[in-house]
């Protein structure tokens, strides 16, 4: 085994390939490693996104359900709001449709008796 000097260093004879794949492997590495830091943050993107929608879709819900209960003159259905639409049918319970970026979510809800006080009742309430 001979060593010569090549420019700053020693090297052996016989060298040929390895700075190829050196960086071919040095590419696969961080190719792989983007790919999967891009997947992490497209999923959490994903995440967010829905899980902002679900709790706005329930807000929009429990929005619509105290005006449907308190017996407001509610307008045409669908009802409009700034986010999205809602949207209701009665059947054997409440089928309550929240539309929000194009995703529809479909809330089921049992349909309650509404029961109004009197000033009786609340008197008789306070006295017991």
């Amino acid at each position: 085994m001979k060593l010569t000097a090549k420019g700053n260093g020693f090297c052996r004879g016989n060298n040929q390939g390895g700075l190829l794949l050196t960086t071919l492997m040095f590419l696969l590495f961080f190719s792989t490693v983007f790919i999967v830091v891009y997947e992490d943050y497209q999923l959490a993107k994903e995440y967010y996104v829905n899980s902002r929608d679900l709790y706005l879709a329930k807000t929009m819900k429990e929005m619509f359900l105290t005006a449907y209960y308190q017996e407001e003159a509610l307008p045409e259905n669908p009802i409009e709001y700034t986010t999205g639409k809602v949207s209701y049918t009665e059947q054997t319970d409440l089928i309550v449709v929240v539309e929000i970026d194009g995703w529809n979510f479909t809330f089921h809800e049992p349909l309650r008796e509404v029961q109004k006080e009197t000033e009786n009742d609340t008197d008789l309430q306070g006295s017991s």
